[in-house]
């Protein structure tokens, strides 16, 4: 739709001027090959196919929609916030391409002298 082609000529714009940029995103659909999330800011739905998701076996649970790693106990559920970055977008297909941003927190022990 025409819509959809405006919301994409703009996420385009945004990701040319900072590709690096972290949206904040809500999950919408969970389905046993991926996560359907939305991003309020720009009212617009994207996607990550469940080998994107990490390095884990990950496993859907159809009694509570939802996802989780079979090693590290990950898990995605509708409703949760998550952060999220662009990879690629094509305009002609009208396709884009996300990952999951996950940060380290990490604390740096603190030397006693």
């Amino acid at each position: 739709s025409v819509v959809a082609l405006k919301k994409l000529r703009l996420l385009h714009r945004l990701f040319e001027e900072d590709p690096n940029k972290i949206y904040t995103a809500t999950l919408s659909k969970i389905k046993p090959f991926g996560l359907f999330f939305e991003l309020s800011d720009l009212m617009l739905e994207g996607f990550i196919h469940i080998s994107e998701i990490g390095d884990d076996y990950y496993l859907y649970q159809e009694k509570s929609c939802a996802l989780e790693g079979q090693d590290t106990h990950e898990r995605f559920q509708i409703g949760d916030r998550l952060q999220v970055s662009l990879v690629n977008l094509d305009l002609i297909s009208q396709e884009t391409l996300w990952q999951i941003h996950r940060t380290t927190n990490k604390k740096k022990k603190k030397k006693n002298r």
